[in-house]
């Protein structure tokens, strides 16, 4: 019985470090939502640059729950540049199976799904920038965007250096 412990405890060990060791990640943050994600809740991100002339691949991280209620999701990325300029993304990305059944990871009934925001970017100024995102979902039958969306627990943003 302590042995299965010791053993238990050791694997817990490793895959923390294992997960810590991340290196290629310069920048990984998260917000929470309070478990639905109000549309004037603009989610933002600032990530100083210290570098022009590398590639960067960078990932919109969402947690959902079996709430959400919604085969995919649109979002609005906005891009503030240190030189004042701005880039208006808008995208679409499948969050469940036809069953309804919510994509991503994790054992729980919480998945995380990594959506591909930007790849090979390169920031082209040094210094500040920030990323607002915002969803965007409607009902086909309307013109104005939901108030909420359940289920979205966390909203984050991932920078990695390009492999």
């Amino acid at each position: 019985m302590v042995k299965n412990k010791i053993i238990l405890l050791l694997l817990f060990i490793q895959s923390a470090l294992w997960i810590s060791c991340d290196s290629t990640a310069v920048f990984d943050e998260y917000q929470s939502t309070g478990g639905e994600w109000l549309k004037d809740d603009v989610k933002s991100f600032n990530y100083h640059s210290k570098d022009s002339v590398g590639y960067y691949n960078m990932h919109i991280n969402l947690r959902a729950d079996q709430n959400y209620p919604y085969s995919n999701i649109f979002l609005i990325v906005k891009t503030f540049q240190p030189d004042g300029n701005a880039l208006v993304d808008t995208l679409q990305f499948e969050m469940a199976k036809p069953s309804g059944e919510i994509l991503g990871k994790g054992l729980t009934d919480v998945k995380e799904s990594t959506l591909w925001f930007k790849s090979k970017y390169r920031f082209k100024h040094l210094g500040a920038y920030k990323f607002d995102i915002e969803h965007a979902i409607r009902k086909s039958t309307s013109e104005h965007g939901d108030a909420s969306l359940p289920g979205i627990k966390d909203v984050g943003l991932r920078i990695e250096k390009a492999q």
